[in-house]
């Protein structure tokens, strides 16, 4: 088993190297509270993006039948 130093070095590893995007969406996940156990913050991550799925691919819906509309016009 890792010890705690290394795997919280690794999980920081993991999201720099994702890139600004992916920091930042942890930095959310985890409240911008360096102390929040990584486990919860992955749980919130993955929280987010249903919801956020969820909300662009209902205005997407709602913009393509809208749209389909126009052009059945």
């Amino acid at each position: 088993m890792l010890q705690p130093d290394k795997f919280y070095q690794q999980v920081t590893a993991t999201v720099e190297r994702h890139g600004e995007k992916a920091r930042k969406l942890w930095q959310v996940a985890a409240g911008y509270n360096p102390m929040v156990p990584p486990a919860a913050a992955l749980g919130n991550l993955k929280s987010m993006v249903d919801v956020i799925r969820a909300d662009f691919e209902d205005e997407a819906r709602s913009l393509i039948t809208d749209l389909e509309q126009l052009f059945k016009q």
